[in-house]
């Protein structure tokens, strides 16, 4: 958690390799697509991918990261929602968009995180690293980061909250699933309550003269909620515990202009509304619910990310970079606009490049952990180095492989000394020991 500062002490390394490692994050030699397409082939690799109805499940989310660089690429004013009346309406920080997929078996599953990239406030930046960038929304790039995802994985679900329930998603989307020879992608999400559908139009031959109508009735999805006493009844799997719910669905036509065929379904559980939809129809309200459920995955690994590595803790700035205005009014220019000299715009790059790849790199440890925890769990055993309470599950989570790691680390440098990246820390470390006495002391 102290960043690279903790890693030279953990690891005994020569600290007149502190640049050094600062560097790496700067360099040229790695690219931020290409590592998380080679990553997405690792995971995929693994045997380990969980699958419904032989479809990959990809989760993706935003994250907000709190940051107080006034020279930081990529901060910029965000709307905190939160329950807590002690935190502010709005922070400054970095907006992630994370993209990721599960993993296990029925006995435990991870959210293995696949790509993390900031989506808002960088679009000057990109522009200058890539003249052919396009600037889209935080809500097109999820789609298109899903469809690479789905290129790797095959036929993928997509589970998303209901912000990214919208038009330009599903039309990223359908775009993608029109491709000949391209593995499609479905998409499982939450409605907004507020949320108007249409149902089909008539037939031509029932209606007057005139071109035929995209779409017939409105309907409040809302209103259906006043015959809940009509709703079926029923028992499904939501987070890992059965609930008893009451449900009803309708397929109904959707979006403006695009008035695609959705399947919603309407849930009561536990005095709570709730509206989902799916864009595969052949999918049961039982089959959708289930599978919803398995959105809040991804605020695990969130967790597990800022909790055990940090990866969002990166301190990256850029001299180059214009004084954050916190004062700024929304329709002000943005002060990266005059930012003109070519060296100027290069350093920023790089900086937005060392912060992005601060954040990818601690993702890939999180699956990388993920994955062994899967793979060599039959030969750990928690209560032998870590006092749980209660143990939950055969399968250790991430936090308790890595205090695994930690308490035997030396002894598997100790006993591995061929090991290539072994020799590679070895011959980097400070010789700050002159004799075997100072060891014994």
């Amino acid at each position: 958690m102290s960043g690279i500062t903790g890693i030279i002490r953990d690891l005994n390394i020569n600290p007149a390799l502190y640049e050094t490692f600062i560097h790496f994050f700067h360099a040229s030699s790695w690219n931020h697509k290409t590592i998380c397409i080679k990553w997405m082939k690792v995971v995929f690799g693994s045997g380990h991918i969980y699958k419904i109805n032989n479809r990959a499940i990809l989760l993706g989310d935003g994250v907000q990261q709190h940051k107080e660089g006034k020279k930081t690429p990529g901060v910029k004013k965000l709307r905190q929602e939160s329950g807590d009346s002690s935190k502010g309406g709005y922070i400054f920080g970095h907006f992630y968009g994370v993209l990721g997929v599960l993993a296990g078996t029925s006995k435990k599953i991870f959210c293995i995180p696949l790509t993390a990239a900031i989506h808002n406030g960088v679009d000057v930046i990109r522009k200058w690293a890539d003249e052919k960038h396009e600037a889209v929304s935080h809500v097109v790039q999820m789609a298109k980061d899903a469809c690479e995802a789905a290129s790797v994985f095959g036929e993928s679900l997509l589970l998303l909250d209901r912000y990214y329930l919208s038009v330009p998603l599903l039309g990223e989307l359908n775009k993608h699933n029109e491709k000949p020879g391209a593995n499609r992608i479905f998409l499982v999400a939450r409605a907004k309550k507020n949320l108007t559908a249409y149902t089909r139009p008539e037939e031509p031959g029932k209606r007057g003269p005139g071109a035929p109508r995209k779409k017939g009735m409105e309907v409040k999805l809302i209103d259906i909620f006043t015959h809940v006493a009509n709703f079926a009844s029923a028992t499904v799997i939501w987070r890992g515990e059965e609930v008893p719910i009451k449900y009803t669905h309708v397929d109904l036509l959707w979006g403006k202009k695009l008035y695609q065929e959705l399947r919603f379904v309407l849930v009561y559980a536990e005095g709570v509304k709730s509206i989902l939809v799916s864009t595969d129809l052949t999918y049961t309200p039982e089959m959708i619910i289930s599978l919803y459920g398995y959105r809040f995955k991804i605020e695990v690994t969130f967790k597990a990310i800022k909790q055990s590595i940090g990866a969002f803790f990166s301190h990256f700035w850029c001299k180059s970079m214009p004084k954050l205005n916190r004062y700024a009014k929304k329709d002000s220019p943005d002060p990266l606009e005059s930012v003109i000299d070519k060296d100027d715009q290069n350093n920023i790059v790089r900086s937005l490049k060392a912060i992005e790849g601060h954040t990818l790199f601690g993702c890939i440890a999180i699956g990388l952990l993920q994955l062994l925890s899967l793979e060599f769990s039959h030969a750990i055993a928690p209560e032998n180095f870590r006092w749980l309470r209660t143990k939950s599950n055969a399968i250790p989570s991430e936090a308790t492989f890595i205090d695994f790691l930690r308490k035997s680390f030396y002894w598997m440098f100790a006993n591995n000394r061929l090991s290539s990246i072994l020799r590679f820390i070895s011959l980097r470390q400070s010789q700050c020991f002159e004799s075997p006495d100072d060891l014994a002391g």
